[in-house]
């Protein structure tokens, strides 16, 4: 069973050190398996397209200032393609810094719906979109994503964890479980190297056939959810998770638990669609108070309620 996986590693920032490091466990992990990689890596000394696939590997490069543009990622896209076609599952891996609307690098800004464009417009869809991203698991980012794959998997708090790339990926990919079973297993595998390290993070699987009825219903009830939002005494009762963040010039001031709002605004119905969209979770490992409340709980996905800094 054939599993394409298409990786998007754009850390053209301090997290340079950390896209080498995945880049040899796919060397790794790839020996002897049936999952082919297509990368697209992006840092401050290298852009290439690489292809990795039963051990052997293959590299074109680019001049890095100027590869960050719309016309590479479609040349990307096209290039992936072929591959994209023949495999039995297919998983989306982004990777870099994410403030729950974007990521950035030092002097770049992504914009998620040229991404999501480029799948549309190729007919390409994804098993999973796997974000190896601070914050990503946001109503905003999410939004962008549920009609180009079956599950997003994200994170509702600052990462300083392992990624998804380990030694154990195409182990697991290659087992004869369905794929959605694996995918909780790299989950897991995912939840349990970061308490090998001592790291904090979260994890989030979402249903996206559910996550379209849910902003269905979502859109019905935003002028009303608005109102909680802003309303003194309802904030209160409402988990807020992201107090502390200390990156001033991408971030956005402040992040609420959406299943906390959810629940005052009590429609049952909404809450039984999130509950379902809601494939996976873990509460957060080893909470950083640096950046969190330490009595936050984590139910799922965010919502950014000060969007002055987008």
């Amino acid at each position: 069973m054939l599993t394409h996986i298409i990786e998007y590693i754009f850390t053209d920032n301090d997290l340079e050190q950390y896209a080498y490091v995945d880049l040899y466990k796919l060397f790794i992990a790839a020996t002897n398996s049936k999952c082919i990689f297509d990368i697209m890596l992006y840092t401050p000394t290298d852009a290439a397209f690489i292809h990795i696939e039963k051990g052997q590997y293959d590299i074109k490069k680019f001049n890095n200032k100027h590869f960050f543009t719309k016309k590479h990622f479609t040349l990307f896209i096209n290039k992936i393609k072929r591959t994209y076609k023949k495999a039995m599952n297919s998983i989306f891996v982004f990777g870099g810094h994410c403030n729950g609307l974007y990521c950035y690098t030092k002097s770049n800004i992504i914009d998620f719906s040229m991404i999501r464009d480029a799948f549309l417009k190729n007919n390409i869809h994804f098993d999973t979109i796997w974000f190896d991203s601070c914050y990503t698991a946001t109503l905003d980012t999410i939004e962008q994503f549920y009609d180009s794959t079956n599950y997003i998997v994200s994170h509702m708090m600052y990462v300083n964890a392992e990624g998804f790339n380990s030694f154990n990926l195409c182990k697991i990919l290659d087992t004869k479980y369905n794929f959605y079973k694996k995918l909780k297993l790299l989950a897991l595998d995912y939840i349990n190297r970061s308490i090998s390290e001592k790291e904090h993070s979260s994890i989030t699987i979402l249903d996206c056939s559910m996550i379209k009825q849910f902003f269905t219903l979502y859109n019905t009830y935003y002028k009303q959810i608005k109102i909680i939002i802003n309303d003194k005494k309802s904030k209160k009762y409402v988990t807020d998770l992201c107090t502390k963040w200390l990156d001033s010039k991408y971030s956005c001031n402040n992040m609420l638990d959406l299943y906390s709002i959810l629940k005052i605004l009590n429609n049952k119905e909404l809450i039984n669609i999130f509950n379902k969209a809601v494939y996976y979770k873990t509460n957060g490992i080893k909470v950083d108070p640096k950046y969190f409340n330490p009595k936050s709980k984590f139910y799922g996905v965010n919502i950014i309620i000060d969007k002055s800094k987008q």
